[in-house]
């Protein structure tokens, strides 16, 4: 999965998913220093969490490029919150 144009459904489902979770919802996480569980659970559930694990370990297995995609969309469209980087960070898929 090299190109824009394979990445294009993910980065759509991104968008998608990331239009459910407003600035506000992303405001009151940063006032209150709390973790985006709702949003993580979401990106769970849509199977982005796994796109650097290996398919036979139960992730999808799409590479760098894809995860790469993802975290610039959602960190876009989350306007930056300091909730999105620690979540790339510390979650578990």
């Amino acid at each position: 999965m090299d190109t824009t144009n394979d990445l294009e459904p993910i980065l759509e489902t991104v968008r998608r998913l990331c239009a459910a979770f407003p600035g506000e919802y992303w405001r009151e996480r940063d006032r209150e220093r709390t973790y985006p569980t709702a949003f993580v659970q979401a990106l769970t559930e849509a199977g982005l969490l796994g796109v650097l694990i290996p398919e036979e370990y139960g992730g999808s297995g799409l590479g760098l490029s894809a995860a790469c995609a993802i975290l610039e969309i959602s960190s876009t469209r989350t306007r930056g919150s300091s909730c999105v980087s620690g979540s790339a960070r510390t979650s578990k898929a």
